[in-house]
């Protein structure tokens, strides 16, 4: 479920802050559905076009606090 792919993408992004989706799908054992995810990703983080981070995926700030609090 959405719900479940989001607590998954909560806790990958606890640990690091910019991921790729096939990082991020590599990183759950192959627990998320690529489709789901990117569904889920565009809700919560924001994507890089360019630069150094490009073609990766940033918590938006208003879930970054979040996480930072729900992990310590």
């Amino acid at each position: 479920s959405s719900a479940d792919v989001r607590s998954t993408l909560f806790e990958l992004f606890s640990k690091r802050v910019f991921w790729s989706v096939k990082e991020l799908r590599l990183a759950s054992g192959g627990r998320l559905d690529e489709r789901m995810t990117r569904e889920v990703l565009r809700d919560i983080a924001n994507f890089h076009r360019s630069g150094e981070h490009k073609n990766e995926w940033e918590l938006k700030s208003e879930y970054k606090s979040a996480v930072k609090s729900a992990t310590g």
